[in-house]
């Protein structure tokens, strides 16, 4: 006869289905309530243990529910089924190492359980160790090959490892398993970019978007891949959909932020990077970002502000470091930026960018010997480093080895080809040197440089090129730099009128009512005035690239005169002044010109030749000269200070075309008297402008021009020596 079940087993099955049906059902608390009542019958229970467990956790009991569950595993020690409830409740709390030894336990008892090798690779993720987690998912893979969940963490895994290969077949793998499956094409997306198969990646990242709009996964490496191939309107809409589904992502936002940097929308990426600071103020890129890219749009003491706040913020690296240095040299707070460059090198000495800095202040502060040394340090820390390079052939040029500055800047270009400023610089040499059409080839690379706004201006207009006709024709020839080189292009205007151009010229205001009468021309017009219709267009100073000038085909200078009121006005302002020769005289340029720390002289400096001849008397065509030097020129009484009289351009040429000769540091002065075609002494640093060209005391620009050369850098007493003998020797002629 069988024997009969016990009571009580009989009453705790019953009651362990009818828990289980509770649980089923998603009555949780019902289901742990009836748990707690087989426990009180059978306190060693496994299942009830485990399964109570588990509803405590799901109740958010998380102390309990672990507490259960460790019972559970006592009470049932080879139940493997105990051991992954435990290791998961563990996982879910962040208890990665207890977690791991749990689920170890389990697929110790169970070889094939899948499930538990799936979750113990979650596990060693948790931890970082992607190895111990590659190995646990692909023993889940091989138990469930067609499980797509498997297949795409064995891919994260993988990915992980920088194992790309295997990565993708078992990212493929889960999307062939499971074509809608959002994860797994965002981790084929992810593969494939890491792979550079970028528009592969995209259209993974796409795929997952449509599948589900609210992935933000999808939407924010839809736009870090659209960012990797210059698609930024693109990335920008993919990190906006990503914000609006995680509005304090401050990846999403920093990824906004950079989508519109790179479309030159500096102050939207500010507001983006601002916000993305707002949810992680540690967020360093956004930081620095926000530094860049007002450091891009040449606001350079709003750029220092913030690279200087950055340091407080975080322990700088040597390139936040030369970031400040970079802006304060565009500041041109020379000595600071040493101060700061010799800081960094001291605590950066392999850092060869810092040493890079620190030869252009020395550069600037014309200790050329010092910047050697520190450029060529640069140098062999990083050879490929193109910016040392030729900022070593300006400290060359400036010390007047030219061949060896032209050996270093093709260096620098040969390092990157797209330098437009090294190009220059090459032109520039060739150019000072004589060898005009290389020069203007190599100068044509200025127009690279030009502002978003100057490309634009002409964007869908024709540049006119010398084997285009011109009969019948309108051409808008623009001024684009400074009104000393407006003068002395001007000269091409009659050959563009030979070909049978009209001629529509463009200039500063300043000089429209002088340039008015350039022969060859029909219309000139000032740059803030609206453009005419026109056929086609260039550059003015394109034009003797065009024309193929050479020292020996240089054009004549085209006359212009003042009107003849000005010429009336100014020769009786002029007359007015009893004595010998009359010479006008100016010593300083525009402060802002890049070199004009080397071509202007301090009137301290200057004023010798105003002692030195006292029977000449001298005007200074100074337009703005400062309060200290009007100050000073009041002291003498063989000096009128008109300049600031002038009200325009055809004032200064009026005053010169009265003067006797004009004596003027590299500025427009110079070019203006030249082209009044009056004698014209122009004092020339040791390292000039290309246009005086080397070794000589004439121009071929200008032929009443005569030049007055240091011999020393910063040596300014013997050519102004020289100026004093050959006046005083002119004024005895004159006597």
């Amino acid at each position: 006869m069988p024997l009969s079940p016990k009571p009580q087993h009989v009453t705790t099955q019953k009651l362990l289905a009818g828990a289980i049906a509770l649980h089923q059902a998603g009555r949780l608390e019902q289901a742990e309530a009836a748990y707690a009542q087989i426990l009180k019958l059978d306190p060693r229970h496994g299942d009830a243990l485990r399964l109570r467990g588990i509803a405590l956790v799901a109740l958010h009991r998380m102390d309990e529910g672990i507490a259960s569950l460790k019972a559970a595993v006592v009470a049932s020690p080879k139940a493997p089924e105990a051991f992954f409830s435990l290791g998961n409740a563990l996982l879910g709390t962040n208890q990665s190492d207890e977690a791991i030894t749990a689920f170890q336990s389990a697929v110790r008892l169970n070889p094939k359980f899948a499930d538990a090798h799936q979750n113990l690779g979650g596990a060693h993720a948790l931890r970082g160790n992607w190895t111990a987690a590659a190995e646990s998912y692909r023993r889940a893979a091989t138990l469930a090959p067609r499980n797509a969940t498997v297949q795409n963490n064995l891919g994260v895994a993988l990915l992980k490892l920088g194992r790309n290969q295997e990565a993708m077949l078992a990212a493929m793998q889960a999307v062939r398993l499971d074509p809608r499956y959002v994860d797994a094409l965002v981790n084929l997306g992810n593969v494939q970019k890491a792979s550079g198969r970028i528009e592969d990646a995209i259209g993974s990242y796409r795929r997952a978007a449509e599948l589900d709009p609210k992935s933000y996964d999808a939407h924010y490496n839809l736009g870090l891949a659209c960012g990797l191939c210059g698609r930024h309107a693109e990335e920008e809409q993919a990190h906006f959909r990503a914000i609006a589904l995680r509005p304090n992502s401050a990846d999403a936002l920093f990824g906004l932020g950079t989508a519109r940097q790179d479309q030159g929308r500096f102050e939207d990426a500010r507001q983006a990077y601002r916000l993305c600071l707002t949810f992680n103020p540690r967020h360093a890129k956004a930081g620095r970002n926000i530094a860049t890219s007002l450091q891009k749009e040449k606001r350079f003491a709003e750029a220092l502000e913030a690279y200087r706040h950055l340091t407080s913020l975080e322990s700088p690296d040597a390139e936040l470091l030369n970031n400040i240095g970079a802006c304060l040299l565009e500041l041109k707070r020379w000595p600071e930026a040493e101060v700061h460059q010799r800081e960094l090198v001291t605590r950066f000495p392999e850092f060869a960018g810092g040493w890079t800095n620190l030869g252009f202040a020395l550069n600037k502060l014309n200790r050329q010997a010092e910047a050697e040394v520190a450029l060529r340090r640069a140098i062999a820390l990083d050879p490929r480093g193109s910016d040392a390079h030729n900022n070593l052939g300006n400290v060359l040029a400036a010390l007047g080895r030219r061949e060896e500055a032209l050996t270093v800047y093709e260096q620098a270009a040969a390092l990157d080809p797209q330098s437009d400023i090294t190009r220059l610089n090459i032109g520039f040499t060739a150019l000072v040197t004589g060898d005009l059409r290389r020069g203007w080839a190599e100068y044509e690379r200025r127009l690279g440089r030009r502002t978003p706004a100057e490309i634009a201006r002409f964007a869908d207009r024709v540049r006119w090129h010398a084997d285009t006709p011109l009969t019948g024709k309108t051409i808008l020839v623009h001024a684009e730099q400074g009104l000393g080189d407006t003068l002395q292009f001007a000269r091409y205007i009659p050959l563009l009128a030979a070909r049978g151009a009209r001629v529509v010229l463009e200039v500063q205001p300043a000089l429209k009512a002088l340039l008015a009468n350039v022969p060859g021309l029909q219309q000139i017009i000032g740059s803030d005035e609206p453009l005419p219709a026109f056929d086609c267009f260039c550059p003015l100073l394109s034009l003797p690239h065009e024309f193929g000038t050479d020292l020996e085909t240089i054009p004549s200078v085209s006359p212009v005169n003042a009107p003849d009121t000005k010429l009336a006005e100014w020769g009786a302002v002029i007359r007015s002044r009893a004595g010998g020769l009359r010479v006008g005289v100016v010593w300083n340029g525009n402060p802002q010109h890049e070199n004009d720390r080397n071509r202007s002289i301090p009137l301290a400096t200057f004023e010798q030749v105003f002692h030195a001849l006292p029977h000449v008397q001298f005007f200074s065509l100074q337009k703005n000269p400062t309060t200290a030097d009007a100050e000073r020129l009041a002291t003498f009484a063989n000096v009128a200070n008109i300049g600031p009289q002038f009200r325009d351009f055809s004032d200064t040429a009026a005053a010169i075309d009265a003067l006797d000769f004009v004596i003027c540091v590299d500025t427009s002065v110079a070019h203006l008297a030249g082209t009044v075609g009056r004698p014209v002494w122009v004092l020339l640093p040791f390292a000039p402008d290309w246009r005086w060209l080397l070794h000589r005391s004439d121009s071929p620009w200008y032929p009443t021009a005569t030049v007055f050369r240091q011999a020393v850098a910063t040596e300014w007493d013997k050519p102004l020596q020289q100026v004093i003998a050959r006046l005083a020797e002119a004024g005895q002629i004159a006597a």
